[in-house]
């Protein structure tokens, strides 16, 4: 208890919570895998890693031949007209 007082007196917030921890019986936390996308368990975090960037996110978002048939909107041929003041009162009540 003495090792504990003197940790949390010296602001040594790790050990503090390292005796509290041990104190109490809890131990630390297995941290979730997440599965492949074929549902099985990856034996190592490079499995992982190498399923997220070959299937489901970075390649397909980044390499995505969009097909929807929506063409994006053209420049503006003149400056828009843009308030930069504060907004007013009625404005404020209005996006709330």
């Amino acid at each position: 208890m003495n090792d504990l007082t003197e940790a949390d007196r010296n602001g040594n917030s790790n050990t503090t919570w390292k005796i509290l921890h041990e104190i109490s019986g809890k131990q630390k936390c297995q941290p979730t895998k997440v599965k492949l996308l074929g549902g099985s368990n990856p034996q190592r975090d490079e499995e992982s890693l190498a399923d997220w960037a070959r299937y489901m996110y970075f390649k397909e978002l980044l390499n995505n031949n969009s097909s929807t048939g929506i063409t994006p909107p053209r420049p503006a041929t003149a400056d828009l007209p843009i308030r930069t003041d504060p907004p007013t009162l009625k404005e404020t009540i209005k996006a709330i």
